[in-house]
């Protein structure tokens, strides 16, 4: 959901991000189309929007996530196809907190990368450090007060963590 109400839904199918309005009327598709009105291919998983207006596309085409400016032209790209730390092999979730911090699912690296909005990489929440193994996160979000959700496929499970990447839990 946009600063101003509007609804945007990623559609893999199509290889669009369709946008609402408030009331639910159809607008159209968010085809991250630039100033000379080239689209930006995409097969997009999910999308998130921060609270300057950005728009964050998880792209499963080329195993980014692509960055839009309010006018829907792409600013950034963050991670690409790989296994490295950085390096993206299916997102398919997208949040961004109030910080900036955008969370990836990273699914089939089986972790959560954290990037800063300018694409650097933060941490990562894998196997490690008490974090309990991924094995197949799929969606992330954040709850009111900050605690991350990452919703995890085939442990049919969601776990916890907050701001500073700690495990809190699972349901």
């Amino acid at each position: 959901v946009t600063g101003t109400g509007s609804l945007l839904v990623s559609d893999l199918a199509n290889g669009r991000v369709w946008a609402y309005a408030p009331d639910g009327r159809f607008v159209g598709a968010f085809a991250g189309g630039g100033a000379d009105d080239s689209v930006v291919k995409m097969r997009p998983t999910a999308v998130a929007v921060d609270s300057e207006g950005r728009i964050y596309v998880a792209d499963v085409g080329d195993q980014t996530v692509k960055k839009f400016n309010k006018a829907g032209e792409l600013t950034g790209v963050l991670g690409g196809a790989g296994f490295q730390p950085g390096l993206l092999d299916h997102p398919t979730g997208v949040v961004v907190d109030d910080r900036g911090l955008v969370y990836v699912a990273d699914s089939n690296n089986r972790r959560v990368q954290v990037f800063d909005s300018e694409g650097r990489l933060v941490r990562i929440l894998a196997d490690r450090d008490g974090v309990p193994g991924f094995q197949l996160p799929r969606s992330v979000a954040l709850d009111s007060e900050g605690r991350l959700h990452v919703v995890d496929t085939f442990a049919q499970r969601v776990w916890v963590f907050d701001r500073s990447g700690s495990f809190l839990g699972q349901y």
